[in-house]
This record gives C-alpha cells, structure tokens and sequence, in this order.
C-alpha cells in the first residue's frame, strides 16, 4: 500500500478540500482507506454593521474558536457563528483545530458605524375632512446627510411631510451609509367635524330682548358684526353665525327671531256713575 491522495474536490460553500487517501497503519502492513478533509477558514458574515442592528458573525472551519486577544488568552466563544454585544469597531481573532492541533490566529475586524437616532416626532392633526396633516421628523447622529420617509420606501431630503390624509405612518431616517432608525405606528389623527348651534328665545314681545348663544370652540362671526359666542337679539330678523376653527375649517348656523306686539288694552264704561253695588265696568283687551 503505498500512502496517496488523490484528486481533490473544492466546495465554496463551506471552503472544503475533500478527497480519498489510503495510508499504510504503522508496523502493519495493513492499507488503510479514508477520506481527507481541509477546512479554509474564512469569513462568511458581514462584518460591517450599524450600532442598532444585529452583530451576527460567522467563518468557515472545524472546531472554531473565537478570541478578543492575538496572544489567544481571552476565548470568548466556540463554534462557527458568533453574536457578540458591540456598540464600536472591534477586532476579534479566530482558530481551528484538527487533530488536537489549533492553527494560528486570523484576525476579524468588525467596524460599526453610528445609526442615525430618531428623537422626536411632531404629528398635526387633519381637518375639515381634508388631506393636510403634516408629520415633522427630528433626528440626529448618523454619517453624512440624513434621508426621511413616511412609508420605509420614498426618502426626501426635507424633514417635513405635509397635505398628509389621516392614518399610521411608518417614520425611517436614514443616513448616507445606509443605516436607519425607525418608528413604526406614528399616528395622524382627524380633528372632530365642526359644528355650531344656536340656543335661546326665538319670541319675545316688543321691547325686550333675547340671548342668542353659538356652540363650538373657534372664532366666531354673526351677522351683525359681532365676534363672541353670544349676542344679544331685539330686532326681529334672521340671526346667523359662522364657527371658524384653527385649520380653517367653517360651521355655519342660523335662527329666526320673532318680536311680538304688546296686546292693546280698551277700556269701555256703559254709564259713568255705579252704585256701590251695581256691576257694569268691562274691559276688552286683544292685539
């Protein structure tokens, strides 16, 4: 038997060299047949992350082991993948072992680049069934110019959406490397539909007057020129008011006020004297 191996086959995959062999066992004469195995230990991970992301680190080999020192007294870690918890660039150092044997260290420099940092939000609610709700986005850290987006697909350079409807939106800021931060669930709501009323006496008697009072929160405007929520009414008359909230959104309402005569009293006598005990005095009112 004489001691061979022959071709051998690469797989990328894992970086394996893999063939048959025969060997001759010691002081035996006896041919022994096996297959041969040869790991290239390589990095197959990213090994570039940003600070908010998951650090997930993995090699080619057999019997890896993972060190924080070239002089190989920290070991951290066994096996071919690695999470480690880093928030700044770090260099690690890697081996493999075959029969009881570790090879020399490779290095592996893992860089992390800073995450932009979303730090607030600023929503406006829509109006008057309208689309003009507006989203600000304040952010900071990063590399380079920041990007934002409402919907993790458009960017735009400016920090501000507008004429936005009603609805969930996702914030994404992003920076010139590519790592982002992200708020899922900002919420643009809906103002209430605006809406006034008017309440008081709609009939009084001439003479007298009646408090008109609009409901609602805004500016309001009445068709005689004044700006309160009441007025007072002593002319008949339509009485209107128009509600203006802060978006600009309008309510309008309007009453009716009657204004009614006095009644007229007439006094009629049949004779002008009465005995004291004699009834004979009438009165006859009506409008």
């Amino acid at each position: 038997c004489i001691n061979y191996v022959s071709d051998l086959t690469y797989y990328p995959d894992n970086e394996l060299l893999q063939g048959p062999w025969k060997a001759e066992a010691p002081n035996s004469g006896v041919c022994c047949p096996g297959t041969i195995e040869v790991y290239r230990l390589a990095v197959i991970s990213e090994t570039t992350f940003c600070s908010n992301e998951l650090i997930q680190l993995e090699v080619t080999g057999q019997n890896i082991r993972w060190y924080s020192d070239k002089e190989l007294t920290d070991s951290l870690h066994f096996g071919n993948m690695y999470i480690p918890s880093i928030t700044t660039t770090k260099t690690y150092y890697i081996t493999q072992t075959h029969f009881d044997t570790e090879s020399p260290a490779i290095p592996i420099t893992v860089i992390i680049k800073s995450a932009p940092v979303i730090n607030e939000v600023i929503t406006s609610r829509v109006g008057c069934d309208l689309a003009n709700g507006s989203i600000s986005i304040l952010a900071s850290g990063g590399t380079g110019q920041l990007e934002y987006s409402i919907d993790g697909v458009n960017f735009q350079l400016l920090n501000n959406f507008e004429n936005l409807e009603s609805g969930i939106y996702s914030v994404v800021v992003r920076d010139h490397l590519g790592c982002e931060d992200v708020q899922d669930g900002v919420l643009v709501t809906s103002s209430p539909m605006l809406t006034t009323s008017i309440t008081g006496d709609l009939e009084v008697c001439t003479g007298n007057n009646t408090e008109l009072e609009a409901s609602g929160e805004g500016n309001f405007l009445w068709s005689n020129g004044d700006s309160t929520n009441t007025i007072t009414a002593d002319l008949p008359g339509i009485y209107s008011v128009t509600l203006t909230d802060a978006f600009g959104c309008e309510a309008y309402d309007s009453v009716t006020v009657v204004v009614n005569s006095l009644p007229i009293v007439n006094l009629t006598l049949q004779q002008d004297t009465f005995c004291i005990d004699e009834a004979g005095l009438e009165l006859i009112g009506g409008f």
